[in-house]
């Protein structure tokens, strides 16, 4: 038996392609898990009329918003309680996979040892390039996750990886049986890292050359997006938390230590770039406050999007203010 399980919050209109892809496949699924993390009213009404495309969708209803780390949590969770199915097939609200994509991975795995999960390559749909920098493996001693290639043609047909994102992996029942399910207080960022990377520990992680899923690309403006700077809080908190769970002694000081550097480095940065003028004190609290509480373990919901926005426009008030004066 195989589930499907993605998240969706305020995504009803993009995760209707997801959903039509999944039952469209050449392979195809047994039942859909989606994890809906209390959206609003006119998104759960445009999911709930997805029920009628087909029996094998199922809704989880949350009560509220518990991120992409939570919703996978809670979807794999029900689909293992509900179904324990041999398979669990994790995907965003923005991945498209191609049809014969779970037939592909399904074949492969038949061939390979001690499988935790098989993972297709991913296309960028935007920038229209392989978006070869999530699966990756780690760099020895470094404590580094390098991409395994540059280029699509660099790939050999079944690559040994050790983290990768949800964006179509593959998870075998043994691998959740003996690793649990995903970390839900990552809330956003880090949860797939850290569950492949888990899950690598005990079985092999392998990449699918034939095997193809189309997701969207993050776009990234030239200018500052100060609406969307709460994320960072996330970026910066999270690769402590992984570090703490994952690695001990000399190995998770070094990680650590190296993030630190990297995040001392980027605030630097900052103060040197005039396009942050007014906002520096602003952005610096807000990641230093990521830096503080991944070092004190402090998971979950932190940096609610709707209280950091207000807060934002509260300063930007404030500095218009100080201006006219």
């Amino acid at each position: 038996m195989i589930v499907a399980c993605t998240v969706s919050f305020n995504s009803s209109v993009i995760i209707e392609k997801t959903i039509d892809s999944l039952l469209s496949q050449s392979f195809l699924v047994d039942k859909i898990v989606i994890a809906d993390n209390c959206s609003n009213e006119e998104n759960k009404a445009r999911l709930k009329s997805y029920l009628d495309k087909s029996p094998t969708i199922d809704i989880i209803w949350l009560n509220k918003n518990s991120g992409g780390a939570g919703g996978f949590y809670e979807a794999m969770k029900y689909a293992k309680e509900q179904y324990d199915p041999d398979w669990y097939w994790l995907m965003d609200d923005d991945a498209y996979p191609n049809p014969n994509c779970l037939e592909i991975l399904l074949e492969q795995q038949k061939q390979l040892d001690n499988v935790g999960f098989v993972a297709p390559v991913i296309w960028g749909i935007d920038n229209q390039k392989y978006q070869l920098y999530h699966p990756r493996k780690e760099q020895g001693k470094a404590n580094k996750f390098s991409a395994i290639a540059e280029t699509i043609g660099e790939l050999n047909p079944v690559e040994i990886i050790d983290i990768d994102a949800f964006v179509g992996p593959l998870i075998s029942k043994e691998a959740v049986n003996s690793c649990g399910l995903p970390r839900p207080g990552y809330f956003l960022e880090g949860d797939d890292m850290d569950y492949t990377f888990r899950i690598t520990r005990q079985f092999k992680g392998y990449l699918i050359k034939t095997a193809q899923i189309n997701h969207k690309d993050l776009i990234i403006a030239n200018g500052i997006n100060p609406g969307m700077w709460w994320k960072q809080y996330y970026s910066y908190r999270n690769p402590i938390i992984f570090a703490k769970y994952n690695y001990h002694g000399t190995k998770k000081r070094r990680y650590i230590f190296n993030h630190l550097l990297f995040a001392s480095k980027q605030i630097i940065k900052m103060y040197l770039d005039n396009r942050y003028k007014g906002y520096r004190l602003f952005r610096s609290k807000l990641l230093i406050k990521g830096i503080l509480d991944g070092l004190k373990r402090k998971e979950g919901i932190v940096v609610v999007p709707s209280e950091y926005k207000q807060s934002l426009t509260d300063m930007e008030m404030k500095m218009k203010s100080h201006i006219k004066r």
